[in-house]
């Protein structure tokens, strides 16, 4: 598996269509397996690319740098993870706050989701972008679709 913190990611925008990012298509929020793809240039990358390199309108979950700094760090090193994390830092990264861990918690018993999803899709709504992600718990949540949430089947 390669890491990359720069250069593009494959396109396959045609097995995995998600709508460009550009000011219609409104904000987005990438979460960590989104970032993580994207990073290792992995077979899902290309449905990340256009929301990442275009980071106007991108939200980061401060969640999210923890998680990719962790699993770049264990995997590449230090060094790639700082780069990684700085990469993202290029879009609004939201901090977790008092309200948004208490909107997190009440999404999490509405939609029986795990605690980083919940706090990604919280994250998400206080800014009105739609998330972009691999994890299939958002699928699967409380047996429901999660409105804002576009869920990219594995390769």
């Amino acid at each position: 598996m390669n890491f990359a913190v720069t250069g593009k990611a494959t396109d396959n925008s045609e097995l995995y269509p998600v709508e460009e990012s550009s000011a219609e298509a409104g904000p987005q929020l990438v979460d960590s397996s989104g970032w993580i793809e994207y990073f290792t240039n992995g077979p899902n990358a290309g449905a990340f690319a256009s929301a990442i390199e275009e980071s106007q309108g991108l939200v980061v979950a401060s969640l999210s740098l923890l998680e990719v700094f962790q699993w770049v760090g264990r995997k590449h090193g230090a060094t790639p993870a700082l780069q990684a994390v700085a990469l993202m830092q290029q879009a609004t990264v939201v901090s977790l706050t008092t309200p948004l861990a208490l909107q997190a918690a009440e999404l999490s018993l509405q939609y029986q989701l795990p605690l980083a999803e919940s706090i990604v899709l919280a994250t998400a709504r206080s800014h009105n972008a739609t998330v972009l992600t691999l994890e299939q718990s958002f699928n699967s949540a409380a047996g429901v679709a999660v409105a804002g949430v576009i869920v990219i089947p594995e390769a």
